[in-house]
């Protein structure tokens, strides 16, 4: 098994969301951090499947209108690693993966409104969970046989339009997670001359 702890942001894209296109005021004025913890057991060198627990805050503003969401996600999704699908006996430092998969998350909204000189504060908990599915990639690379650092990139699609509790256009919210993480090889710990398994060069 392979245990993948991160840290990165989170990003709002929805109808209070004025920044899409330009990536350095997303990240600025409507991200904010987020904190994941993936496992993933590997039927092949190929093929994974990994289970994520996913802890993210985002924001964004509108007029006279602004608010902070805190997101908890589990999910289920499948992995592919690119380099040993086309490359299969090769054992590089440097990986690239591909992924999706489905999960739900609980949220807690707080809205702010200002009216004059008062700023009215609402906080709307969502204690039904939510659906989302996702995409996303990832870089590694190998320091030791056991350690890897990662850099990820996921977009994930809700089927709700409230994760800013403003609800227009017909459409849903959604949200990304820029990561970079530290990834560790339980089970080469555990066992440290696997058959199966090659030394790293």
């Amino acid at each position: 098994m392979i245990l993948n702890l991160n840290g990165g942001i989170a990003s709002h894209f929805g109808d209070l969301s004025i920044y899409d296109f330009y990536p350095d005021s997303k990240l600025m004025t409507e991200s904010g951090p987020g904190f994941g913890i993936i496992g993933t057991w590997y039927i092949t060198n190929t093929f994974g499947i990994s289970g994520q627990l996913l802890d993210a805050n985002i924001k964004a503003g509108m007029d006279n209108i602004s608010f902070r969401t805190r997101i908890l996600e589990y999910n289920i999704h499948g992995r592919i690693n690119f380099i040993n699908l086309f490359r299969p006996n090769s054992h590089p430092r440097f990986g690239f993966e591909g992924y999706v998969g489905i999960g739900q998350f609980f949220f807690t909204v707080t809205k702010y409104s200002e009216n004059a000189n008062q700023t009215d504060k609402t906080v709307y908990p969502v204690k039904v969970p939510e659906f989302v599915y996702f995409f996303g990639g990832g870089f590694s690379y190998k320091t030791t046989k056991y350690l890897s650092i990662t850099a990820d990139l996921a977009i994930r699609q809700c089927q709700t339009d409230k994760l800013d509790e403003v609800v227009r256009n017909n459409d849903f919210d959604y949200y990304s997670y820029l990561s970079l993480g530290l990834s560790i090889d339980v089970g080469r710990l555990i066992n440290p001359h696997p058959k199966t398994r090659h030394k790293l060069k």
